[in-house]
């Protein structure tokens, strides 16, 4: 299902708010985070 980019947004703010170890337990990077 295609995600409004503001939806979108709204996600990439939340994964940006966790710390590093939080984005590891969800297998997420950084870099990751930045290709949303």
């Amino acid at each position: 299902m295609f995600q409004h980019w503001w939806q979108r947004r709204k996600t990439v703010k939340i994964l940006r708010a966790l710390n590093s170890d939080q984005l590891k337990d969800i297998g997420l990077s950084r870099n990751d985070i930045d290709k949303l």
